[in-house]
């Protein structure tokens, strides 16, 4: 194969060389052109060649040409610096003998580099020189993909409405000039602001778009990237199935024409699905794969990118030395191209691993050469990361006063980032510092603004669920209708080729039941995807009234009177701790309102909050104890959130709440048996006979809360667990006098 390789190429050097001299560069540069795209080392080959002729021969033009090809081998190739200087020493010589086309490229090929450096703001006053130059030209086709370009711009700072107006202008002067012509690149960026925006139903329809103009174009790299788009997109919104099927077909048809650059890009892409979907061998296999095509074709910044993932995969399989294996060997390809952006990335990689190894003098080191890199080179993203991952170290270490200056600095790059998650991220590490260093209102005012961010994504992210499923009813409708044409197009040609064989009336009446089965059919399947909608809605709903009753408004009203009643008695210590304590416990409500799953210390530290307060609010009137059996992983171990808490409440407002004396004692414990956890609350209350004669409390949650825990634990059992999932005992002595309650709960439980 490679003997073969090396004739053709021969050939085409002898051929080239039969021609006169003046025609030797444009035939190397016009083989370079149609190679890039899928053979880097034979672009980048008769780049140089035809560069060489056309420095001998003082051919301006095809130089700036030799070196904008020599600049997009670089890119893909070698990293951004290579291709840098090409690119400017192309612009140099198209400025040198006036070719505005020439120049335009070239300043929107610089601008493509500053964009993928983070640096936004040259980046724009590259794209808008090369659109005025355009513009000059009046030349429609450039200015649609300079206003595609730029739009992509905002669209990757997060500015949507600006990124939408650009691509609009772009479509409107296509539609304009080029009725007849489609843009796919276009509509796949029209249909990505629309994901962004949530709007999965407008985004479904111009991905469609997209890939059906690529196909029409018959554009294999216009074809490839197209159905990758739609791809991912599938992942997004959770049809994996579907968008393992694209990137197969894709993946196919890269390897039909040998376009090995793109073939690697598709692997990641299948990786990153089983990645997602937390099946870390297979991402391993495709990481690794596609790994292996970046060193085949040389392309440097693919490989630190393919090194990392497959590193991230091998942490997950706890495979930690191959993961450190797969870090150094990314830095050491970073210090090789020498760019910042990898340079602070691998860095900050090699950081944290050392940080989830307790190695803190390496991480401390990987960091800080992390920060220092990305503050040199303004390279935002990784200096929030770096600053983020110092806060988390300091942490550790106990070091709070240096970690809150790191969080604060994290939380200033993601607002300028307008990154809400990794301000929400700083805000609790900054929430977290300040709490150990006895700063409270601080710490109450950081958490304040971790919860509003949490719940602007919570609320964010139900929103987009509900529109997750409109949006795919509405692409399933439209694939569908498209499906039921094609179905109908088919049905019409079959009747042109019987025509000579079957009467007419005939074929009219079967197009007709056809036609009819089809339409009923299709009816159906709406009903079926409206019905499941309104399911996922109704399941939301109960999310939120779960949240409602866990945080019972009488709890609250009475904490809120505890710490003003402090206040009054100049108890401001006091006030400070029951405040901090209340502050927990309500951001663990809000934490797990949405999990279905809780790791059982996180929920035995709930109910030990709980219990503290009400203990604070009752002057000490009982006391509580945790029996846990020695055989449970308190850190490996779920449960189902919130389950036992109605029955604590319960034992404070209806059987201490009510004893004359203040010995009250509530026990809780937990055991392992196979695979329950069995529960007990027991407290030595007044009974719940004498309980009944009163009247405190709130009666109405407390049996909404028993409701809610035994409809909760239906789904996880069956048969007889279910009778025995959930008993209520009434102790007594040997003369039937009440000696308190004891509540027995068998929890489903779930290992990680």
């Amino acid at each position: 194969m490679i003997f073969g390789l090396k004739t053709f190429s021969q050939n085409i050097n002898d051929s080239i060389s039969a021609l006169p001299k003046m025609e030797r560069a444009p035939a190397f540069l016009n083989l370079a052109k149609s190679l890039y795209s899928s053979n880097f080392d034979l672009a980048d080959e008769y780049s140089e060649k035809a560069l060489l002729l056309a420095t001998n021969y003082g051919q301006l033009m095809e130089m700036g040409l030799a070196h904008k090809y020599l600049g997009i081998t670089d890119y893909f190739r070698k990293g951004y610096e290579g291709a840098f200087v090409h690119y400017n020493e192309a612009l140099r010589i198209f400025n040198e003998i006036g070719n505005e086309t020439g120049q335009a490229n070239a300043l929107n090929n610089i601008a493509i580099i500053y964009s993928d450096r983070g640096d936004f703001e040259r980046s724009i006053g590259f794209y808008e020189k090369s659109l005025a130059i355009r513009e000059k030209q009046n030349d429609a086709k450039q200015i649609i993909g300079s206003m595609g370009n730029i739009g992509n711009l905002y669209y990757n700072m997060g500015e949507y409405d600006k990124s939408m107006g650009y691509y609009q202008k772009g479509l409107e002067i296509s539609n304009l000039v080029f009725p007849e012509k489609q843009f796919p690149n276009l509509y796949s960026s029209i249909a990505k602001n629309h994901e962004a925006k949530g709007r999965i139903g407008e985004a479904g329809d111009f991905y469609i778009k997209a890939v059906n103009a690529a196909q029409k174009s018959g554009n294999t790299m216009n074809i490839i990237s197209n159905q990758i788009n739609i791809g991912n997109f599938y992942f997004d919104i959770g049809s994996t199935e579907k968008a393992i099927d694209y990137f197969n077909l894709t993946l196919e048809l890269a390897t039909e024409h040998n376009m090995e650059y793109n073939i690697g890009v598709i692997k990641l892409n299948i990786g990153n699905v089983y990645y997602q979907t937390k099946q870390y061998k297979m991402a391993a296999e495709f990481y690794k794969s596609a790994l292996a095509i970046t060193k085949k074709t040389d392309d440097v910044a693919g490989q630190i990118r393919g090194l990392i993932n497959v590193a991230l995969t091998n942490q997950k399989l706890g495979l930690m030395d191959f993961a450190k294996n797969g870090f150094m060997e990314a830095r050491t390809l970073s210090e090789k191209i020498g760019i910042p952006k990898y340079l602070s990335m691998t860095a900050n990689y090699l950081g944290k691993y050392y940080l989830q190894i307790q190695d803190y003098d390496n991480s401390g080191k990987w960091l800080e050469t992390a920060l220092d890199t990305a503050k040199a080179n303004n390279i935002l993203r990784e200096l929030y990361m770096a600053n983020y991952n110092l806060g988390l170290y300091w942490a550790e270490l106990k070091g709070f006063e240096p970690s809150v200056r790191y969080f604060k600095t994290a939380l200033a790059a993601a607002e300028k980032m307008q990154n809400v998650n990794f301000q929400k991220d700083a805000s609790e590490g900054l929430w977290k510092s300040y709490e150990e260093l006895n700063k409270y209102d601080k710490a109450f005012a950081a958490f304040k603004t971790y919860n509003i961010l949490k719940d602007s994504i919570f609320n964010e992210e139900k929103l987009g669920q509900i529109s997750s499923v409109e949006g795919k009813l509405k692409l399933h409708l439209k694939e569908e209708q498209i499906e039921n044409q094609n179905i109908i197009i088919e049905q019409q040609q079959q009747i042109l080729k019987q025509e000579k064989r079957s009467k007419i009336y005939i074929i009219a009446v079967a197009a007709l039941f056809i036609s009819l089965l089809l339409l009923t059919l299709n009816r159906k399947k709406i009903k079926r995807d409206k019905e499941k909608a309104e399911l996922i809605k109704q399941n939301l709903e109960v999310e939120r009234d779960l949240l409602q009753l866990q945080m019972n408004p009488h709890f609250i009203f009475n904490a809120m009177n505890s710490i003003q009643a402090f206040i009054s008695m100049n108890d401001s210590l006091q006030a400070e701790i029951f405040l901090s304590k209340f502050a927990r416990l309500m951001r663990y409500y809000l934490d797990t309102s949405s999990e279905k799953w809780i790791g059982l210390s996180e929920e035995i530290d709930a109910l030990e909050l709980n219990l503290e307060l009400e203990r604070l609010r009752m002057n000490e009137k009982f006391n509580y104890k945790f029996i846990i059996d020695e055989n449970i992983d308190m850190e490996e171990t779920e449960i189902p959130p919130m389950l036992m808490q109605p029955f604590v409440e319960n034992a404070i407002k209806h059987g201490i709440r009510s004893k004359a004396t203040k010995d009250g004692i509530i026990e809780i414990g937990f055991s392992l048996k196979e695979d329950y956890i069995f529960c007990y609350i027991e407290d030595n209350g007044v009974g719940r006979e004498a309980a009944a004669k009163y009247k405190s409390g709130d009666p109405e949650h407390i049996s909404k809360g028993v409701e809610m825990t035994k409809s909760r634990l239906k789904p996880f059992l069956s048969g007889k667990e279910k009778q025995d999932a959930f008993k209520i005992v009434d102790m007594k002595d040997e003369n039937g006098l009440a000696l308190g309650t004891r509540v027995e709960l068998r929890l489903p439980v779930l290992y990680y």
